[in-house]
């Protein structure tokens, strides 16, 4: 029987067939991504990060953002960075738009 483990417990040292990188700003933030081999594929494993973290392993996460299994460690990346992309990016819309409705019912608002 295997032993299972925490990712956040790996060695800083990627495996030959995984990929670590620190990205940003996007969106404000900065993602610390990695990719770990699995079964069923790779998958992709993104920290979201108020600051710049100095390493993807000792990354303090505001939010966590996975995506696989995929065929490489790169597609892998890609695919969590594009996801962590599009939640950040929705999270900003969603804020502007709170704003703009909250802007439109201030007494002394034109109406439309």
């Amino acid at each position: 029987m295997g032993t299972l483990g925490f990712v956040d417990t790996l060695p800083s040292q990627p495996g030959k067939d995984s990929l670590e990188e620190v990205l940003g700003p996007i969106c404000g933030y900065y993602l610390a991504c990695y990719s770990v081999e699995s079964l069923e594929g790779f998958y992709g494993y993104a920290k979201v990060c108020g600051q710049r973290p100095e390493s993807v392993w000792g990354a303090s996460a505001q939010a966590k953002v996975v995506a696989g299994p995929l065929g490489s460690p790169e597609a892998a990346i890609t695919a969590v960075v594009d996801a962590a992309t599009l939640k950040l990016a929705r999270r900003i819309e969603e804020r502007e738009t709170l704003l703009y409705s909250w802007r439109s019912t201030e007494p002394g608002a034109a109406s439309a």
